[in-house]
C-alpha cells in the first residue's frame, strides 16, 4: 500500500482548487464562469485577476465569518460613491446585468458563506518599499479629497461600518504570552495617549470614513496620481489616524521628517490640516497599538508564524519612539 504524504506545498494548490470553485460560481453571475483565473493574493481575502475579452477584473472573495453583508455592502456603496462623486481615479465594483453588486457562494464549512464582489482593475505601478516624498505628496492629496467626501456621504440603511475604538483592549494584552510585563506597560500608556487623541478629533469634527490601511502596497501610480485600492479595513475614525496607518510604515526612514513633511504638503494642497493635525505624533501611537493587536490576533496562523516575532518587536520598538515622541 502505498503511503500518501500531504506536502504544504499539495496542501495550497488543493485550497487554491477549492478558492477557483467558488470564484467561478462568483462569476457564473457576470456570465465569466469560463474566463481565466490567476491568484492575485491571498491574505485577509482571497483575490483573483480575472482576464476578460474587455480587459482584466479583480474578483475579491471575503473570507467567511470576517464581515456581514451590511458592512461589505457600505464598502462597496462608498466606493461606488466616490466614483460618481468625484474624479479621483479608483476601481469601482461591478454590478452583474439583473444582479447583485455582491455575490453570496455557499462554503464548504457549515454555515460559512462566502461574499464575493468584482472591481475594475487598477491600472498603475506600486511604489515598493521606498516611496518618495514625490509618492507621499500625491498620497496626502488623496487622502483629503477621501476626507473631504466622507464629509458628506452618508451610508444608506442597513449598510454600516464599525467605528474605530480601543476599550477594552488592555484585557486583551494582559492575556498575550508574548508580551513581557514591559510592553504591556507601554501598551497600556499607548492605549491612553489613542483614546485622548481620539476624544479630541471628535471635538475638531475630524471624523468620518477612512480606508484605514493606505500602505504602499493598497496604493498606485497612475500619471502623476495616487490611486487607492483595497477599502476593505474602511472604518470611522479620525482622519489623522489614517493618516498614520500610511506614515507608520516609512517611520523607520532616515528621510521620515522630509516623507512626513510631504504628505501633509501634499493633504494640505486639498484640504485644511486643523489643529488636531500637529498630534500626528498620537495618532502614530494609536497605528502601533492597533497593528500589535492586529499581529498578535493571527501570530497562531500558518504563514503568518515565522515573521510574527519580528513584525511585533518592531512595531513594540517603535510604539516606544513614538510615545517618546508625544510625550
Amino acid at each position: 500500500m502505498t503511503e500518501i504524504t500531504t506536502t504544504p506545498a499539495r496542501e495550497f494548490a488543493a485550497q487554491v482548487g477549492r478558492w477557483e470553485q467558488v470564484a467561478r460560481r462568483a462569476l457564473a453571475a457576470f456570465s465569466l464562469s469560463d474566463a481565466p483565473l490567476d491568484l492575485y493574493g491571498h491574505a485577509e481575502n482571497v483575490t483573483f485577476r480575472v482576464n476578460t475579452g474587455a480587459g482584466p477584473r479583480a474578483l475579491r472573495l471575503y473570507r467567511p465569518f470576517r464581515y456581514t453583508r451590511e458592512e461589505i455592502g457600505a464598502e462597496l456603496a462608498w466606493l461606488t460613491a466616490l466614483r460618481r462623486d468625484t474624479a479621483l481615479a479608483l476601481p469601482a465594483p461591478l454590478v452583474p446585468p439583473g444582479g447583485d453588486v455582491l455575490q453570496v457562494i455557499e462554503g464548504a464549512s457549515p454555515g460559512s458563506r462566502w461574499f464575493c464582489a468584482l472591481f475594475e482593475w487598477a491600472d498603475g505601478e506600486f511604489v515598493g518599499e521606498q516611496p518618495l516624498p514625490e509618492h507621499l505628496h500625491r498620497v496626502g492629496r488623496l487622502m483629503a479629497k477621501l476626507h473631504a467626501h466622507s464629509l458628506t456621504y452618508r451610508l444608506p440603511a442597513p449598510l454600516w461600518r464599525a467605528t474605530l475604538g480601543f476599550e477594552g483592549d488592555e484585557a486583551f494584552f494582559a492575556g498575550q504570552a508574548p508580551l513581557s510585563s514591559g510592553d504591556r506597560a507601554q501598551l497600556c500608556e499607548g492605549l491612553a495617549v489613542a483614546r485622548e487623541a481620539f476624544a479630541r478629533a471628535r471635538e475638531a469634527g475630524e471624523v468620518g470614513l477612512i480606508h484605514a490601511d493606505l500602505h504602499q502596497g493598497n496604493y498606485l501610480m497612475q500619471g502623476g496620481q495616487a490611486v487607492p485600492i483595497d477599502f476593505d479595513d474602511a472604518v470611522f475614525g479620525p482622519f489623522p489616524y489614517d493618516a498614520a496607518a500610511t506614515l507608520v510604515h516609512v517611520r523607520h526612514r532616515p528621510d521620515f521628517p522630509a516623507l512626513r513633511a510631504a504628505f501633509l504638503a501634499g493633504y494640505a494642497s486639498a484640504r485644511r490640516l486643523s489643529a488636531v493635525w500637529s498630534d500626528l505624533d498620537c495618532f502614530l501611537v494609536a497605528r502601533r497599538v492597533w497593528l500589535v493587536g492586529w499581529i498578535l490576533q493571527r501570530a497562531h496562523q500558518p504563514g503568518v508564524r515565522d515573521w510574527a516575532p519580528a513584525y511585533l518587536r518592531g512595531h513594540l520598538d517603535g510604539l516606544a519612539e513614538d510615545l517618546d515622541a508625544c510625550r
